[in-house]
């Protein structure tokens, strides 16, 4: 396919194995929300040294809100019922995620600029953190 990949297991509160400022932009997704607060304090930071200047940490949640039907008749329907499953298995953790305020308060502590949006007709909680 013409790329070079790698893949790299890490264990959760492990450091990610690069070298820093190697990275335009991190993606995680739905994956904070079922970490420990010290695993996700960890991965954030790890993710903010990979940054080169002018990076963006971009975290997507599920936010245990929003309207599941709307979204489902609106773009879903011809999914099968694991949509649904994984909305009702992620529900309380991901509001739960969403009181924590972790992110922004990261923000603060390493000077990155914060923006956070619903997405996804409300499912979701976006949130890009930059350098």
């Amino acid at each position: 396919n013409g790329f070079n990949i790698k893949i790299k297991l890490v264990k959760p509160g492990g450091f990610l194995p690069f070298p820093a400022q190697q990275f335009d932009c991190i993606t995680i997704c739905n994956v904070l929300f079922n970490l420990e607060s010290k695993q996700a304090n960890q991965l954030v930071y790890d993710s903010v040294r990979l940054l080169k200047p002018g990076g963006k940490v971009v975290v997507l949640t599920p936010s245990g809100t929003g309207n599941f039907k709307k979204l489902y008749k609106q773009f879903l329907p011809d999914l099968n019922p694991s949509v649904f499953l994984w909305f009702q298995a992620t529900r309380s953790k991901g509001l739960a995620w969403n009181h924590k305020n972790l992110c922004y308060d990261l923000s603060q502590i390493y000077h990155l600029n914060y923006e956070k949006k619903e997405v996804f007709d409300g499912l979701g909680t976006l949130e890009i953190m930059s350098k």
